[in-house]
Parts: structure tokens; sequence; C-alpha cells
């Protein structure tokens, strides 16, 4: 580069063109080689990327990738983003610890073999999932997951998860290009980094316990491991794919749970987890977990808000979050709503088909939409979201 650098002094002191020519020459080649290096920088990290998330997360990081859409703050004040997530994550009232005492004091008399515990964690475990973090951004509290790799192991062997990292600031990202109120945005949590690596440990312990007895129902595509949109697209196809060499008819009701994660009921949700098998100090363990979470909207130049409660949520950006959610909204009681048809599941989103002769097709019509529409509320019944459904049929003809 230094030569390049003067051999272009030394064409603008003797304009002559074998020197304008040397010059180019020299650009072009460190052009060349600064791309090259660019590439193999780029694929370097591209290389570890398990998934198409972890692709755009690293091109994003090296500003291969566009950064999205501007945020909604030109559109909206932060102070009215963080009244308006905290109207919505308080749909239901706040956890009443003495309440869900007595809910589940029935259920605690009844003994489980199968009840679930947690298991003492080993500082093996907390480094495995601190090294499972790969973001590099910062929580809520200022601290990075590179600085926590280095901080002291001992984490889980208290009945109390800490208040600080139930605070959350909220990042307000758009639903559409242009918003007119702030239902058109999307809340994302920024937690502390040392409450999700809590959260990992007790997701995968949870998790575990669910996929050894088959506590989600296999057709739960959402929140899961080797499961995806993929996965459920496949199998729905399959499925109408069958119906078709049979000469069948194949009805498809979907349905998508609007502000599915802000709306949980914590206090359904804690009597589920023991209905599924947790005991007694896991239930206190998740209880602590759900009460007494609060909420800032970050504003452009990094201030917070005045924090919100929020009462009915699992929060979006969270570990634990989407399991609980699936456990809540998606276990083996919703998909016995119509035991002859199909449910799928893919996140907030519901999917049920049915198969008949094309000669039963007008009859059949309204018989699954009282079934599954009649019902609907019931087996839905643990969030407050708000239910869109379309309806759809794919003949063989």
């Amino acid at each position: 580069m230094s030569l390049r650098d003067r051999t272009y002094r030394a064409y603008l002191c003797s304009l002559s063109a074998p020197t304008l020519a040397r010059f180019k020459d020299l650009h072009r080649t460190i052009r060349n080689k600064l791309d090259t290096a660019k590439n193999a920088y780029i694929a370097d990290r591209l290389d570890p990327a398990s998934s198409p998330a972890d692709y755009w997360r690293t091109l994003q990081g090296v500003c291969v990738a566009s950064h999205g859409t501007p945020s909604p703050l030109r559109f909206f004040a932060p102070d009215q983003l963080c009244q308006y997530y905290a109207s919505v994550s308080s749909a239901s009232p706040a956890l009443d610890v003495g309440a869900v005492a007595a809910a589940l004091a029935p259920l605690l008399d009844q003994p489980d073999p199968a009840s679930f515990s947690f298991r003492h964690v080993t500082s093996r475990d907390v480094e495995a999932a601190m090294t499972r973090r790969r973001s590099s951004s910062c929580g809520s509290d200022g601290v990075s997951a590179r600085v926590l790799r280095l901080a002291s192991p001992a984490l889980y062997n208290h009945l109390v998860f800490p208040s600080e990292w139930k605070y959350a600031s909220i990042v307000a990202l758009f639903k559409v290009p242009s918003p007119a109120t702030p239902s058109d945005t999307r809340p994302i949590s920024l937690l502390p980094e040392m409450s999700k690596v809590l959260e990992r440990l007790a997701h995968a312990q949870l998790s575990d316990f669910l996929e050894q007895r088959n506590l989600l129902d296999a057709r739960q595509h959402g929140f899961r491991t080797g499961h995806s949109t993929q996965t459920a697209l496949l199998e729905l196809t399959e499925a109408v794919r069958n119906a078709v060499e049979k000469s069948k008819v194949t009805h498809l009701v979907s349905f998508d749970l609007s502000k599915a994660f802000d709306t949980i009921y914590h206090g359904l949700l804690v009597v589920k987890l023991r209905r599924i098998g947790c005991g007694d100090l896991a239930l206190r363990r998740f209880t602590s977990y759900l009460c007494d979470k609060r909420m800032s909207v970050q504003r452009a130049d990094g201030t917070l808000t005045q924090s919100c409660a929020a009462t009915s949520e699992v929060p979006q950006g969270s570990v634990l979050g989407p399991l609980l959610f699936a456990e809540t909204t998606c276990a083996p009681s919703f998909t016995t709503v119509i035991t002859s048809s199909t449910p799928i599941t893919r996140k907030s989103t519901r999917t049920i088909s049915r198969t008949v002769f094309w000669n039963s097709l007008l009859q059949s019509i309204p018989t699954l939409s009282r079934l599954l529409l009649g019902r609907l509320a019931v087996a839905s019944n643990s969030t407050q979201a708000k239910r869109r459904c379309n309806y759809s049929t794919a003949s063989p003809f």
C-alpha cells in the first residue's frame, strides 16, 4: 500500500502516463488481495455456523447482510411503547403464590412416580451453558456473555431466581414497514446474560424430562430440538399427498395466537407444570422465575424508560420462555380437541387438517368447523391471546 501511495504522489508530480499505469496496476493488485483476504475471513467465520440463524448472524456481524429496518422509536415515544407492552403483558393478574398453593394442594397429595426435580449443577454444566451462548450482545445489566465465562460456576443451588435477573430491557422491532400503532411493533427482551445461563440449565433438564416421557405432542414442531417449520410443512405435505392418492379432500384450518408470549396466565402455567410431574422444589423455582417481572424500553441513546410490571408473559428473548409457552398451549389437552384430525403446531400457529372423500365434503365442513372453532377457546384458555383463523381445502382435482 505504501508503494501504491508513493507511486500516486509521483504521478501527481510528473503527470506521466507510465507512472499512472504503474499506479493502476498496484491499485488493482491491492484490491484483489483485499477481496481475497475478506472472502477468506468471512468463510472462516461461517465455517462454525450450524444453522441458518448462525449464518445470518455471522453475516450481519461482518457487515455483509442488512441489519434490518429503522427503529420504531422514530414513530413512537419510548414511554408510550413501554406502557403498551406492559398493558399487553398484564392481561392476567399477578401470580398469587397463596392462590397457586391452594390450587396445587389436591395435586401435591397425589403420588407421581415420574416427578420432575432439578438436578445438582456442576461447574462443567455451567461452563457448557456459557459456551453455547454465541451472542456478543450485552443484557440489561451491561454484562456480556464473554465476561460471564470467567464468572463463578456456583449458580443453581438456590430456590430463588434473583430479582435483578427478572428485569428486561426492551428493544422494539417493526412488524410492518409503516407502523400506525404500538401493536405494529414487537418487543424483544434483552435479559441479563447470567439469567440466560441459568435458564439454559433449567431448559436442558425440563426439556429432557418432557421428551423422555413423551409429554409434548409428537406433532408439535415449534421449540423442539430436531423440529422446525420445515418439518411441520413436510408432515403436512405428506398428509395431503397421501389423501390425494386415496382421492380424498383435505380440510385445513390454521389459526394464529396474537400476542401469544405476552398473555400467558402464570397461575395456570404453574398448575400445568405440576400436572406433568414437577415436584415441589421445581415448582417453587418456576414460581420464583415468573413472579415480579419488570420491563423498560431502551431509548435511542441507550437510556431506559421508567420500568413497568409484567404479570402475564414469558419474555421473547428468554431461553426458558418458549418451552414454557409450548407446554402451556401445545399440551396434549389441545390436540385432543378433535381426535379424527391431524394437529400440527409450529410456534404460535396451529394447523389442523382432516381428510374426507369428495362426496362427503359439504357434509363434513360444518362438522369440522363446529368441533374445532366451538372448542378452540376452551382448548387455549391458558392465554388471553386473540385468535385469527383461516380455512382452506386441498383436493385431488
